[in-house]
Protein backbone atom coordinates (compact mmCIF):
# COMPACT_ATOMS: atom_id res chain seq x y z
CA UNK A 1 0.00 0.00 0.00
CA UNK A 2 1.61 3.72 -0.72
CA UNK A 3 2.80 5.50 2.31
CA UNK A 4 1.00 8.60 0.80
CA UNK A 5 -2.60 7.09 0.79
CA UNK A 6 -3.65 4.69 3.46
CA UNK A 7 -6.96 3.20 3.47
CA UNK A 8 -8.74 6.35 4.52
CA UNK A 9 -7.23 8.63 2.62
CA UNK A 10 -8.14 6.53 -0.34
CA UNK A 11 -11.85 5.85 0.71
CA UNK A 12 -12.32 10.17 0.86
CA UNK A 13 -11.15 10.43 -2.78
CA UNK A 14 -13.40 7.33 -3.74
CA UNK A 15 -16.60 8.88 -2.09
CA UNK A 16 -15.36 12.63 -3.23
CA UNK A 17 -13.88 11.88 -6.20
CA UNK A 18 -17.19 10.71 -7.38
CA UNK A 19 -19.36 13.65 -5.89
CA UNK A 20 -16.50 16.18 -7.39
CA UNK A 21 -16.89 14.79 -10.64
CA UNK A 22 -20.53 14.71 -10.88
CA UNK A 23 -21.13 18.44 -9.64
CA UNK A 24 -18.44 19.50 -12.38
CA UNK A 25 -20.55 18.33 -14.88
CA UNK A 26 -23.92 19.69 -13.20
CA UNK A 27 -22.18 22.95 -13.05
CA UNK A 28 -21.62 22.50 -16.98
CA UNK A 29 -24.84 21.90 -18.12
CA UNK A 30 -26.48 24.31 -15.90
CA UNK A 31 -24.75 27.09 -16.66
CA UNK A 32 -23.96 25.93 -20.47
CA UNK A 33 -20.28 26.19 -19.70
CA UNK A 34 -16.93 24.29 -19.89
CA UNK A 35 -16.27 22.73 -17.08
CA UNK A 36 -13.85 20.14 -15.67
CA UNK A 37 -13.08 18.22 -12.94
CA UNK A 38 -9.24 16.15 -12.34
CA UNK A 39 -8.40 14.19 -9.43
CA UNK A 40 -5.44 11.63 -9.36
CA UNK A 41 -7.03 8.19 -7.95
CA UNK A 42 -4.63 6.48 -5.33
CA UNK A 43 -6.38 3.05 -5.85
CA UNK A 44 -6.09 2.58 -9.31
CA UNK A 45 -3.01 4.95 -9.97
CA UNK A 46 -4.92 6.74 -12.48
CA UNK A 47 -6.08 10.32 -13.30
CA UNK A 48 -9.89 10.32 -12.79
CA UNK A 49 -12.20 13.14 -13.72
CA UNK A 50 -15.63 14.35 -16.02
CA UNK A 51 -15.79 17.06 -18.37
CA UNK A 52 -18.95 19.07 -19.55
CA UNK A 53 -18.07 21.24 -23.20
CA UNK A 54 -21.48 22.66 -24.46
CA UNK A 55 -22.27 21.82 -27.86
CA UNK A 56 -20.43 24.32 -30.52
CA UNK A 57 -17.41 25.37 -27.76
CA UNK A 58 -14.01 24.75 -28.38
CA UNK A 59 -11.79 22.77 -25.62
CA UNK A 60 -9.61 25.75 -23.80
CA UNK A 61 -6.11 25.27 -23.68
CA UNK A 62 -5.49 23.36 -20.38
CA UNK A 63 -1.52 23.27 -20.88
CA UNK A 64 -1.72 26.73 -21.22
CA UNK A 65 -3.93 27.01 -17.88
CA UNK A 66 -1.65 24.59 -16.05
CA UNK A 67 1.69 25.77 -16.98
CA UNK A 68 1.34 29.05 -16.00
CA UNK A 69 1.98 29.19 -12.30
CA UNK A 70 0.63 32.58 -11.30
CA UNK A 71 -2.77 32.27 -13.17
CA UNK A 72 -3.12 29.19 -11.83
CA UNK A 73 -2.42 29.68 -8.39
CA UNK A 74 -5.09 32.93 -8.56
CA UNK A 75 -7.62 31.12 -10.31
CA UNK A 76 -7.49 28.82 -7.25
CA UNK A 77 -7.62 30.71 -4.92
CA UNK A 78 -10.96 32.55 -5.79
CA UNK A 79 -12.26 29.08 -5.58
CA UNK A 80 -11.14 28.29 -2.11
Amino acid sequence: MDDEHDRRKKEKVRKCGSSAKGKAVKLGRDGNVFSVHIHYNPTHHILDGAIHLPVGQSLPDLNKFVSSPLRSVLKIAKVA
